[in-house]
């Protein structure tokens, strides 16, 4: 019942006159079109999710280089393949993404799902000068001092948007991990400001041996159990089971990779390991958008 339109991708153009007056809107569907569509869509029953890439960005940062996440020489810092980054501790950032947030639920989308929302993790990184929050103590690790920017940059635009549902697409491994994973994703300090968890928990994106499974990519329900109950046992310390449970939303795995053939087995087996958890939500990717038939069939 649920559909995800990228407004805002990671080279940062927004394809969608969404009623808000920025050189990065560069709209090939009119401000009415796009509330003519959501309209059509509603009256289906579906929820329409605006997806946001927040930090990888060009087009705002060509056009605010102040923001830009930076080398130590000062210039734009840009990823393997070749992309600018934002910095994290700028709220001017955090600001932009609140205002694009508050255009696109204006215009009748029902969630906003912010996607990159994180340090960079590929590329050059040694080159990467880590900028912080001014409230992250000096003595702090590295990744202390990650996790407290990414956290305040996430409770500003979760205070910005008010009772706008928020969302966040998170690092499979952000639900296992005791740690940032080098990115300033932390389960415990995002969850409180965000309505829903969409962790990508791709049975294809755990290493071979993880947790003690020979080959997560060919144990879907293994994988996605472990990882998914890991994650919900975390969010019940903090929250409590009812709470932990809503707020669980995870991406699966809806694609073919790396030789091993996912059809509608494999897509209903990461279901029904969720199912059996008590989580009933859930997204499905495939970056081609072509979804395996028969999946979301109760047969």
């Amino acid at each position: 019942n649920t559909i995800v339109v990228d407004i805002k991708d990671a080279p940062g153009i927004i394809d969608y006159d969404i009623g808000y007056d920025t050189p990065c809107v560069k709209a090939k569907i009119s401000n009415e079109d796009l509330k003519e569509k959501l309209e059509y869509y509603h009256a289906k029953g579906i929820y329409v999710i605006a997806r946001v890439a927040v930090m990888r960005d060009e087009c705002f940062v060509k056009n605010n280089l102040e923001l830009a996440a930076v080398k130590n020489d000062g210039t734009p810092w840009r990823d393997g393949g070749g992309h600018y980054w934002l910095s994290p501790h700028e709220l001017k950032t955090a600001d932009y993404i609140v205002d694009i947030g508050k255009a696109v639920y204006e215009a009748g989308f029902d969630e906003i799902q912010l996607d990159y929302v994180r340090y960079p993790s590929d590329g050059q990184m040694a080159l990467l000068k880590y900028e912080f929050s001014d409230d992250v103590s000096a003595s702090s690790s590295l990744s202390m001092k990650r996790r407290q920017t990414m956290k305040n940059f996430v409770a500003h635009v979760r205070d910005g948007l008010g009772d706008i549902p928020l969302s966040a697409d998170l690092f499979g491994l952000v639900l296992v991990a005791k740690d940032d994973i080098g990115i300033g994703q932390y389960l415990e300090d995002l969850a409180p400001h965000l309505d829903y968890i969409s962790a990508m928990i791709y049975p294809s994106h755990f290493h071979k041996n993880w947790n003690g499974l020979a080959n997560t990519h060919t144990m879907p329900y293994e994988t996605i159990y472990q990882s998914t109950k890991m994650g919900l046992d975390r969010m019940n310390k903090q929250f409590g089971t009812t709470t932990a449970i809503e707020k669980t939303r995870p991406w699966l795995q809806d694609f073919s990779i790396f030789g091993v053939v996912y059809n509608a087995p494999e897509v209903k087996a990461q279901i029904k390991a969720l199912d059996d958890l008590g989580v009933k939500d859930y997204l499905l990717w495939n970056a081609s958008n072509r979804y395996t038939k028969g999946v979301l069939s109760k047969e």
